[in-house]
């Protein structure tokens, strides 16, 4: 079974954010995430991982993403609203 392609404009806008996520990394930091948000600030990402909505484990002062998790947390900002 194949996926179903949602040609919505919501679901552009989310892989247009997906899109400006760093190309080369497997692993992303808040920073990194809240850049393709264009946030001017890490701390939605870092309440997003504090409330659970974003899965994340702390490295020293950082968290560290995984990249499709953070495709999932965006593309499921998409269709919360």
């Amino acid at each position: 079974m194949t996926r179903q392609q949602d040609n919505s404009p919501a679901n552009a806008t989310a892989e247009a954010i997906v899109a400006r996520l760093p190309g080369n990394k497997a692993f992303l930091t808040a920073r990194d995430v809240a850049d393709a948000l264009a946030a001017q600030t890490a701390k939605s990402v870092a309440a997003a991982v504090d409330s659970g909505a974003l899965q994340a484990v702390r490295v020293g002062r950082q968290y560290r993403i995984a990249r499709a998790e953070a495709v999932r947390w965006i593309r499921s900002l998409d269709t919360a609203r």
